[in-house]
């Protein structure tokens, strides 16, 4: 399922006018060269750190697939790993998936120490998960080799992430494990009237599953998303949303046994920033894709907004996202996330009006001191260029 909606994530891209300019190649080629040359060696980069300075790091299969799979979650996690093999497939920058793997590990992208999560628990999920099946075996080696060998013919079968099957290796070692193979007997709960929710493209509940689930129920409903995330209950669609709402406060069942949801695999993409501010046309272009970069910067993008972070920026400088009560703040030293241009300064975006503000000096391409505000869809700039008032107003 993990692979089939990688697959899917990135034949969308095929078809998307903004996409494929980035990748330059077919998308699921662009991975799957990158993940033979990583099968031979890991590769080497420079990632930039808040300090001013680049570490040198090491990217490995492993690292490709594990991003890969964690990213396989909801639409927009989807379109994030797109963007990230982009910038690897155009411009050979490791950098972007870098970003993905840190968050999606959990690991401090300046010291690589592990941030500890005190809601997440590795002991308990496996003391859940190793109680599911009984692991054929002896010993826990003969265990181990079992589950090994078992996984021989999935590799085989499957293009990419077929090493995600490991996943519940820990298993064959865990203490009293289950020892039945015997499964449990399909779901009928008779006379009871039962929901089941799937997404076409969940790769952690694949839908394949729930249908048959859904096929023994003696009162069932099925709602099923086209593409769509993990879980799809609650993510302000009115499809599925009504239809459980309904269920859970008026014991209203669906009007249909089946209902399928409207939904898409990935979002929509959002090209990459040119190289270099010169390629921009002028500086409405420039700060609306600045935004972009800031916005899709996976530490931007995943933050919680509860504690302070210092972000290296791509090209130099760093910025910190701050926290606030009302907005997501950050400041920017010497931040450079395209050639040319530098902004020092501060900014600020209030997703409740849709307003996105910067208030920085820049330098580079344009040697300013702005102003810029985006409100929905109109964007203003103000302030001065040298001794040349500057006022913008462009409608995206």
């Amino acid at each position: 399922a993990f692979a089939n909606t990688l697959t899917l994530s990135l034949q969308q891209c095929s078809s998307d006018v903004a996409c494929r300019p980035d990748l330059g190649r077919r998308p699921v080629a662009v991975y799957d060269r990158l993940a033979a040359r990583l099968a031979n060696n890991p590769i080497s980069f420079r990632f930039p750190l808040p300090i001013g300075v680049a570490a040198r790091r090491r990217f490995t299969l492993a690292d490709l697939e594990a991003v890969a799979a964690s990213q396989m979650y909801s639409p927009g996690d989807r379109m994030l790993f797109t963007r990230a093999l982009a910038a690897y497939g155009s411009r050979n920058d490791l950098v972007p998936l870098a970003r993905l793997l840190y968050v999606d590990l959990g690991l401090d992208p300046l010291t690589l120490d592990v941030i500890v999560d005190p809601t997440w628990s590795e002991a308990i999920y496996y003391g859940v998960e190793c109680q599911d099946y009984a692991y054929p075996g002896a010993t826990p080696a003969e265990r181990a080799e079992n589950y090994l060998r078992a996984d021989d013919a999935v590799e085989a079968a499957l293009p990419r992430l077929g090493s995600l099957f490991y996943g519940d290796l820990p298993c064959a070692y865990w203490p009293s494990p289950t020892t039945t193979a015997e499964r449990p007997a399909p779901l009928a709960a008779d006379g009871i009237p039962t929901l089941v929710l799937g997404a076409t493209a969940d790769p952690a509940t694949p839908v394949g599953n729930g249908r048959s689930v859904y096929a023994a129920l003696d009162d069932g409903y099925l709602i099923t998303q086209q593409g769509g995330p993990h879980v799809i209950y609650g993510r302000g669609h009115a499809c599925p949303d009504d239809l459980v709402t309904n269920f859970l406060l008026f014991d209203e069942v669906p009007a249909a046994r089946e209902t399928e949801c409207p939904g898409q695999v990935a979002d929509d993409y959002v090209p990459l920033a040119p190289r270099s501010a010169w390629q921009f046309d002028d500086l409405a272009a420039a700060f609306l894709a600045l935004e972009d970069e800031l916005y899709y910067l996976p530490e931007y993008y995943y933050w919680d907004g509860s504690a302070q972070q210092a972000v290296g920026c791509a090209r130099g400088g760093g910025l910190t996202l701050v926290p606030d009560d009302e907005v997501y703040a950050f400041t920017l030293d010497r931040c450079t996330l395209v050639r040319a241009l530098t902004l020092t300064g501060s900014g600020s975006q209030d997703a409740n009006s849709d307003t996105f503000t910067w208030d920085v000096t820049t330098t580079g391409r344009w040697t300013c001191d702005l102003h810029a505000e985006r409100v929905e869809d109109t964007l203003t700039i103000s302030g001065k260029c040298g001794d040349t008032p500057i006022e913008i107003e462009a409608d995206l």
